[in-house]
């Protein structure tokens, strides 16, 4: 199955499962959403999902500890960045969160 024959199945973008297929990690969203995406390509490959998340996060435990490992070695201002991108995208999640449910308190409001 290609690409974007998963895309149009899941409706998880083109994108991320090029990058969680070629363990391009830093470039995914935060982890809420890959546990989501890993569990919907699972179920949508007829693969166990509680398998595929478990070989998910040993390859990116893996993969953290290296860049903590590099990071470490001189590259600070690089995850740094990486990780002010990463509270950056969660405020954002958190404030649309808290709109929407504003909104909703707002519309049940008898006016």
């Amino acid at each position: 199955m290609s690409v974007h024959d998963l895309a149009t199945l899941t409706r998880i973008s083109a994108r991320w499962i090029a990058a969680l297929e070629q363990e391009r990690f830093e470039q995914l969203p935060a982890t809420v959403f890959v546990v989501g995406y890993v569990r919907n390509l699972a179920r949508a490959l007829g693969v166990d999902p509680s398998d595929l998340l478990s070989r998910y996060r040993a390859q990116r435990q893996t993969q953290d500890a290296a860049l903590l490992t590099a990071a470490s070695g001189g590259d600070r201002f690089e995850t740094a960045m990486r990780q002010r991108k990463y509270l950056v995208f969660t405020v954002l999640a958190v404030a649309v969160g808290l709109l929407a449910l504003l909104g909703l308190l707002l519309q049940r409001r008898p006016g």
